[in-house]
């Protein structure tokens, strides 16, 4: 709240003190208007901040494609097969190769990963469901046996993570920073609209 505050009087100061000005005026005062740009530019990174997303996971996580199918509740065998986004100690997301297959918040299941063909036998609890297209899960993830632990690790951590950019781009400037930040965050707040229209139509 007081980042908001800030930010308001900072854009009524930019507004106010160049309104009206006109040639001279403005390359005079141009010092103030740099200022107060810096100023309004530095507040706003300070909303997207505070306006943080949720943190899922505890861990890092690492781009990694593998297979397995689970066991949904009912079923005698682990017939359902997927495919999993990304990989992390705490857990993985994933999407259902049938996009038929649907699974609720907090449902528990069993199911087996395979890393360099060996099962890896685990139970999980989805903890998110995303509703876009694909639909994906991110669950947590539990292995009681060490060799199905060393795989999953080796899983994880075997290669570099894709999700980190490999070489800084020199040539973004705060400016587009500030634009990336908000683009993020207004499809953020789309996603919401569309998923509280969906669910109300």
């Amino acid at each position: 709240m007081p980042y908001l505050f800030l930010w308001l009087l900072t854009l009524w100061a930019i507004i106010k003190f160049n309104y009206g000005k006109w040639g001279s005026e403005i390359i005079v005062g141009s010092v103030i208007t740099f200022w107060l740009v810096t100023h309004f530019i530095n507040l706003s990174f300070c909303l997207f901040v505070s306006m943080k997303r949720n943190i899922y996971r505890k861990s890092e996580r690492f781009l990694s494609e593998a297979t397995g199918e689970i066991q949904l509740p009912g079923e005698a065998a682990p017939t359902t097969e997927f495919k999993t986004r990304d990989v992390s100690e705490g857990g993985f997301s994933f999407e259902f190769i049938d996009p038929s297959v649907k699974l609720k918040q907090n449902q528990e299941f069993s199911g087996i990963l395979y890393h360099d063909k060996f099962p890896i036998h685990f139970t999980s609890r989805v903890v998110r469901v995303v509703e876009q297209e694909p639909v994906w899960y991110a669950v947590t993830i539990k292995i009681d046996n060490t060799k199905g632990q060393d795989h999953y690790i080796e899983l994880i951590h075997d290669g570099d993570n894709a999700l980190l950019p490999k070489m800084q781009d020199n040539w973004i400037t705060p400016l587009d920073e500030l634009h990336l930040n908000a683009v993020m965050h207004l499809r953020s707040i789309e996603r919401t609209f569309t998923k509280f229209i969906r669910n109300n139509s």
